[in-house]
């Protein structure tokens, strides 16, 4: 199988497959790593620096109500000052009510703090944490702007004896010149992140072995089907060598599509066409069809939907235009074979180029006919090979003897509609087919505007090459004065012949 595939292949199939899984993976690690995880920990962190302000606030709250009663006058400052203490050191919140407030002045002395007891009342300004940080001057700092954020580590005694990172939020009350405050211990937060690091992580590994997977089955996939292709290549190959030798032998011209492009033209075709064969195959097929009116059927909309997969029956006519400039008209058959495991149009082109001159110099001498019919006194017409007789073409004194009107549609109306039928004789038709012609035949037509008239018809069978029947000519001729005459001249003779009994 490997084998078989080229080293241009191979490099087109990394390019377009591995190399973008690769990529896909190395970008949703990346973002989980470097976005998403650092986002959750932000998260977090906001989260405790907006509970530890609203808290602190809550303690200010308690000093800010112990220093009105002080206002009022209910009770000394001092005794006021100490309510406050109690009530603040006695608040608790978090994780099994473990996280406290403590207070500090501005010296800095630590006022009240629930667990370091120890340093209640020492000067703190060169107190420093494990890092080396000044805690309460920062405290001191942060609080001279009336409230802020600082970090730094602590002891968290209420559990192990261990430094710990903690976030606080301090907040100045002015009015006893005192700093509250309250933070929270981040190794939960550091807990939680490693939770979901570690559950990221092993959806990272999860997604890679599936990605891999994924990747070795569409990799094997590929070299299934791109070893397919070049096999049926190989056959379309030799089946196109194959047929090409026999569309050469052929006399029509024939061209070979694939894909809307010719692939294959023969010397007839080269001939029919003036192009090589290089030349038909780099051309596209609309620049050889011409299409005055595109909204009419066309060789070249013939072959769109031959190409489209649509049964196109019979032939088509189409024009062409030669490489010099000359049109040529032609009649096309379209056919789908199987070119190995492809499937290609076979066109066939009929030059009818001098039958289409022919065909227009008929039909400019039918003109001609049509004209000189026109101008003659008496009526001709030409009506179907068929019993109803229906009108094909008249002239204009048929159309005024039959008192049939311009423009109106012929094929449907029937000669033996304007004729007075004797029954006692045969069918028109069926004279017309036993003798293949009419002579002189006296009809009566049907009355309008109680008017009769009486018409002689002349009628004759027209058949081409091969004897099929292809309509009937006629002569029409308006008789009904000389019927008049001969009628009187027979009553005449008539009155005559008695006269002569009665005298004799």
């Amino acid at each position: 199988m490997l084998q078989d595939i080229l080293p241009r292949q191979w490099l087109k199939f990394i390019l377009s497959i591995i190399l973008p899984t690769l990529l896909a993976i190395f970008i949703s690690i990346t973002s989980i790593y470097l976005v998403i995880i650092p986002s959750f920990e932000e998260s977090f962190m906001e989260s405790k620096r907006d509970m530890i302000r609203e808290l602190t606030h809550v303690a200010w709250g308690i000093m800010a109500y112990y220093e009105r009663q002080e206002q009022d006058g209910t009770m000394a400052q001092p005794e006021a000052q100490q309510r406050a203490i109690r009530e603040i050191e006695h608040l608790r919140y978090g994780d099994e009510s473990r996280d406290y407030f403590w207070i500090t002045d501005m010296k800095p002395h630590l006022i009240m703090h629930p667990y370091s007891k120890e340093l209640i009342g020492k000067d703190l300004s060169q107190f420093e944490d494990s890092e080396g940080k000044r805690v309460f001057l920062e405290i001191k700092k942060a609080a001279a702007s009336g409230s802020g954020f600082l970090d730094y580590t602590w002891n968290k005694k209420y559990t192990t004896l261990k430094d710990v990172p903690k976030l606080s939020f301090v907040k100045h009350f002015e009015p006893w010149d005192w700093v509250v405050g309250t933070g929270v211990f981040l190794d939960d937060v550091l807990v939680k992140t490693e939770k979901i690091t570690r559950r990221l992580t092993r959806m990272i590994y999860g997604s890679i072995i599936l990605f891999v997977l994924l990747l070795l089955f569409v990799v094997f996939r590929s070299l299934s089907i791109e070893r397919k292709r070049i096999i049926a290549e190989k056959h379309l190959d030799h089946s196109r060598k194959k047929y090409k030798a026999m569309v050469e032998t052929a006399v029509d011209p024939i061209m070979m599509i694939h894909n809307g492009t010719c692939i294959y033209a023969n010397k007839g075709m080269q001939n029919l066409l003036g192009y090589r064969g290089d030349e038909l195959e780099s051309l596209s097929l609309t620049e050889l069809f011409i299409e005055d009116k595109p909204e009419k059927d066309t060789g070249l909309q013939a072959l769109r939907n031959a190409l489209h997969g649509d049964t196109v029956l019979g032939e088509q006519e189409a024009r062409l235009m030669r490489k010099d400039g000359q049109e040529v008209i032609v009649l096309l058959t379209l056919n789908r074979k199987n070119l190995g495991s492809q499937k290609v149009m076979v066109m066939t082109a009929k030059d009818v180029s001098g039958v289409k001159e022919f065909e227009e110099q008929l039909e400019e001498n039918r003109e001609r006919y049509l004209l000189l019919a026109n101008r003659l006194h008496f009526g001709v017409f030409r009506t179907t090979p068929e019993s109803k007789l229906r009108f094909i073409e008249v002239n204009s004194v048929t159309r005024e003897l039959l008192d049939i009107a311009e423009g109106i549609e012929l094929s449907g109306i029937s000669l033996l509609d304007f004729l007075e039928i004797d029954h006692t004789e045969p069918p028109l038709f069926e004279m017309l087919q036993s003798e293949g012609y009419i002579k002189e035949k006296a009809f009566r037509l049907k009355q309008k505007n109680n008017e009769a008239k009486i018409v002689s018809i002349s009628m004759v069978m027209a058949k081409n090459s091969t004897g099929q029947q292809i309509h009937c000519d006629a002569i029409i001729e308006d008789i009904s004065e000389q019927q008049k005459s001969a009628e009187e001249r027979e009553n005449l003779i008539v009155e005559l012949q008695t006269s002569l009994m009665f005298l004799n």
